[in-house]
């Protein structure tokens, strides 16, 4: 299985089978991936596997399983540049550890818009995202490395299939060679 990016098209088409791949539905009806190491197949119609390729976390997928995909048609896309954090369950989302000026920094960027990047910082603060139910239980929790992008405000509600942040590819290869695997891992 080659890693083809950033979209991924049929050479001749089948029908499709996802190998261990975690989905949730976006609100438009397309699934992004969650995990690393899935493929998707595409099959004939006696289930004899023709194609096989590589996903990666926050590829969209424009069919779903069991549908047919036409040869050179392209079903499959991601953002080349960025990593993303993308939630499974929707909720209210509530900060923890993000600090201004501490673990996060506003950033007025050309153009007028406003980005939010979390910082370097003591390892006693573990900057995240938690995702709350409607009783203010905690259905989940991402945390975010260095260098990440946040995409939601503080108390947004949220809804499963979201990007929740970004990290930018070339900030993940340089902190991997640089010993920051531990943050890497939990990226993933």
């Amino acid at each position: 299985a080659s890693f083809r990016g950033p979209v991924l098209r049929a050479r001749e088409g089948g029908v499709l089978r996802l190998a261990e791949v975690r989905p949730v539905e976006q609100e438009d009806g397309s699934l992004v991936v969650l995990n690393k190491n899935g493929f998707a197949l595409l099959e004939d119609q006696d289930g004899v596997e023709r194609e096989r390729f590589e996903l990666i976390p926050g590829a969209v997928l424009s069919k779903t399983e069991g549908e047919t995909v036409e040869a050179d048609e392209v079903f499959a896309k991601w953002d080349p540049y960025n990593v993303p954090i993308i939630t499974k369950t929707g909720g209210r989302l509530e900060y923890r550890d993000l600090i201004e000026g501490v673990t996060m920094k506003r950033e007025i960027q050309a153009g007028g818009s406003e980005e939010t990047t979390v910082m370097e910082h003591r390892e006693d603060l573990h900057p995240q995202f938690v995702i709350l139910g409607k009783k203010g239980d905690v259905l989940d929790h991402y945390s975010l490395p260095a260098g990440a992008h946040i995409m939601v405000a503080e108390g947004e509600a949220v809804h499963g299939g979201q990007t929740l942040a970004r990290t930018p590819r070339q900030s993940i290869r340089t902190k991997d060679i640089t010993g920051g695997l531990t943050r890497v891992a939990e990226l993933f």
